[in-house]
């Protein structure tokens, strides 16, 4: 099993705003780069993906805070 450890990175790009985790896989060293648009909707955030690795590999999230 590989692990991959991120550092996240808050981006306003043209009013919407975005977030971009950015890791190094442990196994095979590349950098991997995942992009989502952020949306509040009620007592939750959806983030949408925007970059093709984000779309294949993640697909849409909701993040609930606790």
């Amino acid at each position: 099993m590989s692990m991959i450890s991120y550092y996240l990175q808050l981006i306003e790009n043209k009013g919407n705003e975005q977030i971009k985790f950015i890791g190094k896989n442990s196994v095979s060293g590349s950098t991997e780069t995942r992009l989502f648009k952020i949306k509040k909707q009620s007592d939750k955030y959806k983030l949408t993906p925007i970059n093709t690795l984000a779309k294949s590999d993640t697909g849409t999230v909701s993040l609930i805070p606790k």
